[in-house]
């Protein structure tokens, strides 16, 4: 729970609230050894959250900066060179994830087990989405016996016409819809996902272009989910001295529950999927301006 000390402070946009930086969060008893968590924004385009052991050394951060240049981040996406970066240090384990995406960010929990396990904490997730807007989505490790996980090869459907989706595979959370992404290599050898705008047992919504709530009509730059039906993509780049990503297959609870995961190697690694080149074409935009660029990936 909260303690009464929290002090909430209101900022424009969608990141709704920051929590004052001596405010601390207690979480739930945990292998990781987190004690409590705490937010803070020391600049206007940066929001983090750090995680605390008893004797109060950092063990843990999850770090966005919104709206910023990124020195790579063409190397991923056509356009310019602004965007965000959501960077995550958990038990020595850094992990770093770019998009164009400026509001509303689902991510699909980092593959490292000790970082997914840090951004599954209820007081973790809860924070994450209150004052980033970060939704974390289910990794494969952090499902229940009961989830019917999937994994197939990617439809080409899903996919755009340029460039090339290398060792491309579809997820997600079999019963509902829920949590469905495409997950392959690109050209410059990161990590892309993309989540699909799916509610109940469907894949995918009609009408394209939709608000975050997946339903409603919008306009200009208050579409979510783009022409083909997708969020924005997000991808991981790789760590340092571990070039080589390889998307595949891991069975959390047996072969009947397959799941998407990826990895990054020191060596080149045999593909266990196959590359994909999509039919949908790339450029397309939404009512009210919104630029098609902002959907494709690169």
């Amino acid at each position: 729970m909260l303690r009464s000390t929290l002090e909430w402070c209101a900022v424009a946009g969608w990141l709704s609230a920051c929590v004052a930086s001596d405010a601390r969060v207690e979480v739930t008893s945990n292998e990781l050894g987190v004690r409590t968590i705490a937010v803070d924004r020391p600049d206007h385009d940066v929001v983090e959250l750090r995680g605390f052991d008893v004797a109060d050394q950092q063990v843990a951060l999850v770090r966005l900066r919104t709206d910023v240049t990124l020195a790579d981040i063409t190397q991923y996406f056509p356009g310019d060179d602004i965007g965000s970066e959501i960077t995550f240090s958990v038990a020595g384990h850094d992990t770093r994830m770019i998009t164009r995406e400026r509001e509303l960010f689902q991510i699909v929990s980092p593959d490292d087990p000790a970082t997914s396990r840090f951004l599954q904490l209820h007081e973790v997730a809860t924070a994450l989405e209150h004052d980033a807007r970060i939704i974390i989505l289910p990794a494969s490790h952090e499902a229940s016996p009961e989830t019917a996980l999937s994994a197939s090869a990617c439809s080409a459907s899903d996919l755009l016409t340029s460039p090339l989706a290398s060792q491309c595979c579809f997820s997600g959370e079999a019963t509902f819809g829920y949590s469905w992404h495409t997950r392959f290599v690109n050209p410059a050898g990161a990590v892309t996902t993309r989540v699909i705008n799916a509610i109940g047992n469907s894949r995918r919504i009609p009408g394209a272009c939709k608000a975050a709530d997946g339903v409603s009509a919008c306009s200009g730059t208050g579409c979510y989910y783009g022409p083909n039906s997708f969020a924005r993509a997000v991808v991981t780049t790789p760590p340092p001295g571990t070039p080589y990503a390889k998307v595949y297959v891991a069975f959390p609870f047996g072969a009947s529950y397959p799941v998407c995961t990826s990895a990054f190697y020191s060596t080149p690694q045999t593909p266990q999927f196959g590359n994909v080149t999509g039919t949908y074409p790339t450029g397309q935009g939404c009512p009210g301006g919104a630029s098609g660029g902002a959907w494709d990936y690169w």
